[in-house]
C-alpha cells in the first residue's frame, strides 16, 4: 500500500498527462501552466458590477416614476404637475449638469475602448483621472439622489 502523499502525486501526474494529451497536444509544461490557479479564480467575486446594475435599475424605476407623474398630471388635470412648479427651473439646471456627467462617462468609455489618449489631449493629471466605471458610478449615485429629491419635492408639494 502506498502512502497517501505518493498516491496523490501519482494522481496529479496522471491528471497532468491526460490534460496535456487532450488540450495541449501532449505538452506537459503548457498543461501545468494552464492548470495553475490564476488571480481572481475562486470565491473572491467582484460585486461592483452587480451593485452598479442594481443602482442603474433603481435609477430606471425612479425615472419611470417621474415620467408617469408628468404624464398622469397632463391626463388628469390638463397641466403638467412637475413643469408648473417654481422649482422646476432648479431641477432642470441640475438635470442638465447630471446629463453632462453621464455624457462625460460615456465619452471616457468610448475613448478608452478605441484607445484615444484623452488624458494627453486634455492635459489631465494621470494620477487623478477617474475610470469610466468610476464616473458612471458617481453619475448613478447623483441620479438616484436627484430623482429621489425631485419626487420628494413634488409629492410633498401636491
Amino acid at each position: 500500500m502506498l502512502n497517501d502523499g505518493k498516491a496523490v502525486d501519482i494522481l496529479c501526474r496522471n491528471y497532468e498527462t491526460y490534460y496535456a494529451n487532450w488540450f495541449c497536444d501532449g505538452d506537459k509544461i503548457e498543461a501545468k501552466a494552464q492548470m495553475l490557479t490564476k488571480r481572481g479564480d475562486g470565491l473572491d467575486m467582484d460585486w461592483s458590477q452587480l451593485q452598479l446594475g442594481y443602482r442603474l435599475g433603481m435609477c430606471a424605476i425612479l425615472a419611470l416614476w417621474v415620467a408617469w407623474d408628468c404624464i398622469w398630471g397632463l391626463i388628469a388635470k390638463g397641466k403638467s404637475t412637475i413643469g408648473s412648479r417654481p422649482a422646476f427651473a432648479v431641477f432642470r439646471a441640475c438635470g442638465g449638469l447630471l446629463l453632462l456627467q453621464w455624457f462625460w462617462g460615456f465619452s471616457v468609455f468610448m475613448w478608452n475602448r478605441y484607445r484615444v489618449n484623452y488624458i494627453f489631449l486634455f492635459d489631465f493629471n494621470p494620477r487623478i483621472v477617474s475610470t469610466p466605471v468610476g464616473i458612471v458610478k458617481d453619475a448613478v449615485d447623483n441620479t438616484l439622489l436627484y430623482m429621489s429629491l425631485m419626487l420628494l419635492y413634488y409629492k410633498v408639494r401636491m
